[in-house]
């Protein structure tokens, strides 16, 4: 299965090469993980690549939301 998540990548940074950037990334998940994932795609009937790209946007968008809130700093001005 590892040999097919590599194919996928390298699909997917195919289809991307002529943007200016290339996303890799490497996925870690067990082997009853990755079934439920390949049964996923067949109920929707899309392809375990199309279920990959969806996941990767989850991902990018809870990773959005995770990012530590900074206040917008503003200057003071000092009464003298």
């Amino acid at each position: 299965m590892q040999l097919e998540e590599d194919h996928l990548l390298m699909e997917e940074n195919k289809e991307n090469s002529h943007s200016s950037t290339v996303k890799e990334i490497k996925i870690k998940i067990t082997k009853k993980q990755l079934s439920e994932l390949m049964g996923k795609a067949d109920v929707l009937g899309i392809s375990v690549h199309q279920l990959l790209a969806q996941l990767m946007k989850v991902s990018e968008s809870l990773e959005l939301r995770h990012r530590s809130w900074r206040p917008a700093l503003h200057s003071i001005p000092e009464d003298n």
